[in-house]
């Protein structure tokens, strides 16, 4: 065979590289037409999948959020802006979470120089509204609670290259433990899970569909960021600071950074020493309350249309250590409960473990214990709870060591397991619960504490950046215990330590409330729960006229007693709130444990309606009355991503889903235009290849050179 004779067998393979290649560059340029309509993003730009299937860019968000501090209430305002990068009308939505406690109580949008403020209307009513405004073209936005900690805001009509701001107001109660205050402030969820035993409006009111992104995957631009703004008014504080952020106080001489000292004032301001940081954790503020040792007492009240409202607020500076002798204590059975499921990956699970290592250690001889894991499935060390032994108790720490996180988190068979044992009468029984709460199922999971409960305390322990605190609250107070909150590793020690200090003090039990004769009263809580050493006792009220109340209990086996006046107490704004709030919770949880929605249903819908609250039956509407976009013109959607919580290791999982959109990642090293080049060269070689071989077959054909 002649050197320059090319096989003819070389013509198949040239023309599939052919074809390949202009199957390459037509499916190239159909994608870049098919996205010709839509802002063309950057490298590395956040896209969603809308429903008809074409990604558009959503709508880029950052916040504001502005917090005042009087004594004991907070009242926090939170602006979320929406810039539209579409060159089409857009709307935009958001899954956002608030604070547990948080008194939804105010509502508008802002377009430019226009400000629209939102009005309290029962949900249907407040959706039928929001659907004709977007139907017609006019910009309106719609605040939803679809958990007491878990809003959703739709805000339909956002012009091209346009930004609108939702300002939402709410006052809540700080913490206070152990002489501590603290009030937080979330940014971002963790992806909830969805137990197989979910109810149908479980399912449907969590709105799990709302996308979660890692930060790593997002340019600069791209990342949702939060502004601080926190002022503290006649509060009595000490040594200031933020467990994530590091914050600078205005006021303080030289603008000192991280952790602010005693200044010996009342009024402060801080904010964070960035102009702008990731939403991606909690903002916590701590401080310490000022004072000798004194318990810390203060009497708020407002007065609302011919209603008195008061809110009782005491607290220990430290953990009490009466009657701890060694014989006081009774011998305990705890039942240590951790979470392993997927969620809890990362800094979550190491600081889950550190804690239960650290109960493990400070168990006495005459207690009992258990450890109970759970994810898809659970297991326990032991059938029954066994001595705490230091064999055990060896055998027990062996035991976490291994745990890893993984899988769903099928929480109610755990929690069954934990409470649906046999009483035994001589011997506290105290439950430890250790998780992230991200789960939907929280109505089931109230009711199998209400069910099985007994004489067991639940203690509930928050863990990560960014958990369920409202589930975790609700579960410890039907639990008759308390919660706890570790959001770093740092925290661990010292958090679970005043934890175990709690479960070994003695407890202000047997707490009554007298009320004058005669004059009608309506506290939250109706009954005062038990209270663990270092726990704030706060009472809210409402009355006829401004009343002095009376409580009465016993700490450590003596009489205690109390009185407070709401006579002559400070005015406050937000009193009020703060008492429907309260008993708009009380009668959400009868539902929740049974009782018929369709009886408990007007008064919470008349509660909200008269004190301007967003509930499970009342949202917020703002509305344009003016259309911005022609019937004829298109609205795109899509869906703002939250931030994943820092430290977690929540990747793509089956348990997670996402049925109506799709996060879609760009691959910032490979572009489709690189795509659409490397077809192109690969067009031009079988072009090439093609006409070298007809040459050769040519001069084959001339010199009679056989093929």
């Amino acid at each position: 065979m002649p050197r320059h004779t090319v096989p003819s067998r070389w013509l198949d393979p040239a023309r599939a590289l052919l074809a390949i290649c202009v199957w390459v560059v037509i499916s190239c340029l159909a994608q870049l037409t098919q996205a010709s309509d839509y802002e063309s993003p950057a490298t590395g730009v956040l896209m969603l999948q809308a429903g008809d299937g074409v990604p558009v860019p959503a709508p880029l968000l950052d916040t504001k959020v502005q917090v005042e501090v009087s004594g004991s209430i907070a009242r926090v305002v939170i602006e979320q802006r929406f810039f539209n990068r579409n060159h089409m009308f857009t709307e935009g939505s958001w899954l956002f979470p608030l604070a547990d406690k948080a008194a939804v109580r105010a509502m508008r949008i802002e377009i430019g120089d226009r400000v629209i403020d939102g009005r309290i209307a029962e949900r249907e009513e407040a959706r039928t509204r929001y659907a004709a405004a977007k139907e017609e073209g006019r910009i309106s936005s719609l605040v939803e609670q679809q958990r007491p900690n878990l809003f959703s805001t739709r805000l339909a009509n956002i012009p091209p290259a346009e930004s609108v701001v939702v300002r939402l107001e709410y006052i809540e109660t700080i913490d206070i433990d152990a002489g501590t205050a603290r009030v937080r402030i979330p940014t971002t969820l963790t992806p909830r899970y969805f137990s197989s035993t979910a109810t149908r409006d479980e399912q449907d009111a969590a709105v799990i569909g709302a996308p979660s992104v890692d930060r790593a995957l997002l340019p600069a631009e791209a990342i949702p960021t939060v502004q601080l703004s926190a002022s503290f008014r006649g509060a009595h504080i000490d040594e200031l600071k933020s467990l994530h952020h590091t914050i600078v106080d205005s006021k303080a001489p030289g603008g000192g950074q991280g952790e602010i000292n005693s200044l010996e004032r009342s009024d402060r301001h801080v904010s964070f020493s960035k102009t702008s940081e990731p939403m991606d954790r909690d903002i916590v503020l701590t401080w310490a309350l000022a004072g000798e040792g004194e318990p810390y007492a203060e009497v708020f009240t407002e007065t609302v249309n011919g209603a008195n409202y008061g809110l009782l607020v005491l607290a220990p500076q430290r953990v009490e250590t009466v009657a701890t002798q060694e014989g006081v204590r009774p011998p305990r059975e705890i039942i240590f409960v951790i979470d392993t499921s997927g969620s809890m990956g990362g800094e979550s699970i190491r600081q889950a473990k550190a804690g239960l290592q650290q109960g493990l250690t400070r168990l006495r001889p005459e207690d009992t214990f258990n450890v109970i894991e759970f994810n898809s499935t659970f297991s326990q060390l032991y059938a029954v709870s066994e001595p705490a032994t230091t064999r055990n108790i060896n055998q027990g720490l062996e035991f976490v060591s291994h745990l890893a996180a993984d899988g769903g988190t099928e929480m109610a068979a755990a929690l069954r397991s934990a409470l649906d044992n046999v009483e035994d009468s001589e011997r506290m029984r105290q439950i430890v619960f250790i998780t992230d709460g991200a789960v939907g199922n929280e109505a089931e999971l109230f009711g199998i504490i209400h069910k099985l409960l007994g004489s067991s305390r639940l203690f509930t322990v928050g863990i990560g950046s960014a958990p369920n605190a409202w589930f975790m609250r609700k579960a410890a107070e039907a639990g008759r215990g308390s919660f706890t909150y570790i959001s770093t590793a740092e925290q661990v020690g010292e958090s679970m330590e005043r934890l175990f200090r709690k479960l070994e003090s003695p407890v202000l039990t047997d707490i009554n409330v007298e009320t004058p004769d005669g004059v009608a009263v309506d506290l939250e809580p109706a009954k005062v729960p038990d209270l663990y050493a270092g726990e704030p006792l706060i009472v809210a009220i409402k009355s006829e006229q401004p009343v002095s109340l009376t409580l009465r209990g016993t700490l450590a086996g003596k009489p205690w007693t109390k009185t407070l006046s709401l006579d002559g107490a400070t005015q406050h704004i937000g009193v009020s709130s703060v008492w429907a709030r309260a008993r708009i919770e009380a009668l959400s949880r009868r539902i929740e444990t049974g009782a018929p929605e369709a009886e408990l249903k007007p008064a919470i819908l008349d509660l909200a309606l008269e004190h301007h609250l967003a509930s499970r039956y009342t949202s917020f509407i703002a509305e344009e009355q003016t259309p911005v976009r022609a019937l004829n013109e298109p609205l795109g959607e899509g869906k703002v991503a939250n931030l994943l919580p820092a430290g977690s290791e929540v990747g793509v999982r089956p348990e997670i889903a996402v049925p109506q959109y799709a996060v879609h990642y760009p691959n910032t090293a490979t572009s489709g235009e690189l795509f659409m080049l490397i077809g192109l060269v690969g067009l031009l070689l079988g072009v090439v290849l093609i006409a070298f071989e007809r040459r050769q077959s040519d001069r084959r054909q001339i010199i009679g050179t056989p093929s």
